[in-house]
């Protein structure tokens, strides 16, 4: 059975009576308090449930899906972080470019995607992906994440 802690908010409210704001417990590391984004990928194997697969080889650079990669960008910032790539595909006849971005927009493709994190476990992170998957050649969505599971275990 899943068992589901709150925090009940106090601060500015005087009383418990005049105080009715209850939040949600932050996420935690097994105990040890809330979670927060490691620090660098480098290394790490990222799978979004659904989607992608990443190998990091370095901080900024790896395989998606086996295609090679050095336009990946991470930035942890407590516990959320900030994560985009592209790689390219040439099956000979066309070329396609493939962003995971935080708008669906390719025109507009500045805004990050995001994954939030919830659980650690070791070296294993759990949370969720918030973005887009859009082809540049196409200008087409080619995959909408929305809270969508993501597993990182680090090496």
């Amino acid at each position: 059975m899943k068992k589901t802690t709150h925090l009940l908010v106090l601060a500015a409210c005087g009383t418990l009576s005049n105080c009715n704001t209850i939040l949600p417990a932050p996420a935690t590391s097994g105990g040890n308090g809330p979670v927060q984004a490691p620090a660098s990928l480098a290394g790490a194997t990222i799978s979004i449930q659904g989607g992608d697969t990443i190998r990091m080889k370095t901080a900024t650079s790896g395989t998606v899906n086996s295609v090679a990669t050095d336009s990946i960008t991470y930035r942890p910032r407590g516990k959320k972080a900030n994560f985009e790539y592209s790689y390219t595909i040439d099956n000979g006849r066309k070329i396609n470019t493939y962003t995971l971005s935080g708008d669906e927009n390719y025109a507009d493709s500045t805004k990050p995607a995001t994954i939030t994190f919830t659980s650690r476990q070791g070296k294993t992170y759990k949370g969720y992906l918030n973005g887009y998957v859009i082809d540049g050649g196409w200008q087409t969505t080619e995959s909408v994440y929305r809270n969508t599971p993501v597993t990182i275990t680090l090496k």
